[in-house]
Parts: structure tokens; C-alpha cells; sequence
């Protein structure tokens, strides 16, 4: 490893092999993408930039200066060999002096830090023990078993597999937001999906469809307060000012549109044996298919 790292001109003194770390290279892959930017841009005022990233190149990785300055990363051939230095130091910075995977990153399961799953909740039945559910903290009856009628089962309650053993009849549940779980640009991406999915859309048909209506009325009745039957005139200006505030209200809910994103319901247990957890990902209770 101490070759490869001299081989690229990597300074030893100043970045110990033990000191090298994903994010510290993450770091470095997004100074280079900048770089690319900034040199197929002819605009020459872009130099200081140019300076300025490549400073910030070396300051992460730094190298040995001993064998002359340290070149101005003003190319693509030598972003190149710096992006297929950075890479070979990945590669490195997952293994360990054995050749195994490296832990990098480690979620605690524990229910030390991660979640709190403190609420616990029991199956409770209805003088039924054919009829037992639990309710989780959404307010959704999930059923644990049942012998009612599987479609009037389906429409009412989320099914719990039968699979799933508890002796205890306890459950600990949680509601987690899906934006805790999953990075901030696949989160945004799914954010922008369910806007275009469950808003904008039927956003578009209701105001189009008031729109028109306002429209209609407007060329009827270009004038209301001009109309000589009193009641008439009443009639068709509140409805004008009914029409308007249909539009009016769609286009200050589109400017409050505000999604917190999917919360996820859920579940652990112990069956005896061991702990295990669910996380209903459909946002519909649908464990059955878990």
C-alpha cells in the first residue's frame, strides 16, 4: 500500500496511510468534478477559480513537493490521473492490511441512539382470540389474525403475516421519516416524484377546471354590476366572487405546497429466539407481503 501511495506522489508525512478516509476522498472526487467544469469553460476569469480548486485538491491529499511544485490541475488528462489516483485510494481505504472489506460505516440497531422504540403496545382482542390486533402510532389497526371475512379483512385492516411469531403479545413501534433514512438527493428526487404523482396533477385539473368556470361566467357576464335586475345582479356577482375564490384558493395552496415526505410505520419483536424489525415501506400496512 506504502508503494502505491508514493507511486502517486502522496506525502506520507502529512497523510499517514491510517489517516486516509472515504469522506476525506468523497471530498476529493468533488473538487475534481468541479475542476472538469471550470476548464471546458474558455472564459479566462475562471483561472483564480481554477487555482482555488486545485489549492483545495492538495490541501486534501496532499503531495510530496520534494520532486517540484505541484502541477495546476488545468487539464483533463491530469484530472484524469487524479480522478484513477483517487480511485486505486479507495480501493485501498476499504480493505484492510489483510485484504478484508473494511467497516466503514455502521448503523446501531441497538435501539441505543438510532430509533427510540420505547412504546410497546399489546394484542388486544375483542372477547376474540381469533380476532387480535394491534394499533400502531399512525392510528392503523393492524390485524394480527383473524377469522372474519377476508374481504371485509382487507378493507378495514392492514394483515400481519401469521408467519410472524411474538409469545409476548408485545410490540414496539416507532414512526420514522423516510428523510432519515435515505440520502438527502435520492430523498428530494422522491419528493419531486410524489408532488408530480399525488399533486400536481390533480392540482392542474382542479384549477383548469375552475379557471374555466370563471372564464365561462366572465364572458356571460363581463360586467355583473351593470345588469339592471337587482337580484339578478346579487345572484351573479356572488357567484362571480365564488368562481374567483376557487382560483384564488388553488393557487395559494399550490404556493404552500409543503410535503414532509413518507412516514414510515414501525415494528419490533422478539420471537422468542431473537429481535426482529419491520419497516413498511408502502406507507399502506401491507405486511402481509414482507
Amino acid at each position: 500500500m506504502k508503494q502505491v501511495l508514493l507511486s502517486f506522489e502522496v506525502d506520507l508525512i502529512k497523510m499517514p496511510l491510517g489517516k486516509l478516509s472515504k469522506n476525506q476522498l468523497d471530498k476529493t472526487y468533488k473538487v475534481l468534478t468541479e475542476l472538469q467544469t471550470l476548464i471546458t469553460n474558455d472564459n479566462l476569469a475562471l483561472k483564480t477559480a481554477i487555482v482555488d480548486a486545485s489549492n483545495r485538491f492538495y490541501t486534501l491529499i496532499p503531495h510530496d513537493l520534494s520532486l517540484g511544485k505541484s502541477p495546476l490541475l488545468d487539464n483533463i488528462e491530469i484530472i484524469k490521473s487524479k480522478s484513477e489516483m483517487i480511485d486505486n485510494l479507495l480501493e485501498i481505504e476499504i480493505k484492510t492490511s489483510t485484504g478484508d472489506v473494511k467497516v466503514i460505516d455502521l448503523r446501531d440497531g441497538t435501539d441505543s441512539s438510532d430509533m427510540d422504540i420505547s412504546t410497546i403496545v399489546k394484542v388486544t382482542s375483542n372477547n376474540n382470540r381469533d380476532d387480535e390486533s394491534i394499533q400502531d402510532l399512525s392510528g392503523r389497526k393492524l390485524k394480527v389474525k383473524t377469522n372474519i371475512d377476508k374481504q371485509i379483512n382487507e378493507k378495514f385492516f392492514d394483515k400481519i403475516p401469521s408467519s410472524w411469531k411474538n409469545s409476548s403479545g408485545n410490540y414496539h413501534i416507532r414512526i420514522k421519516s423516510l428523510k432519515q433514512l435515505m440520502p438527502i438527493t435520492a430523498f428530494e428526487r422522491l419528493l419531486k416524484e410524489r408532488r408530480e404523482k399525488m399533486f400536481d396533477s390533480e392540482h392542474r385539473l382542479a384549477l383548469a377546471e375552475a379557471q374555466h368556470c370563471l372564464n365561462e361566467h366572465i364572458n356571460k357576464f363581463p360586467s355583473p354590476n351593470e345588469l339592471y335586475d337587482i337580484e339578478f345582479k346579487k345572484e351573479q356577482k356572488s357567484i362571480r366572487e365564488e368562481f374567483q375564490s376557487f382560483v384564488d384558493a388553488l393557487k395559494d395552496v399550490k404556493k404552500k405546497y409543503n410535503d414532509p415526505g413518507p412516514f414510515l410505520d414501525c415494528i419490533v419483536w422478539n420471537d422468542g429466539d431473537k429481535w426482529i424489525s419491520c419497516i413498511d415501506t408502502s406507507e399502506q400496512g401491507d405486511f402481509g407481503s414482507m
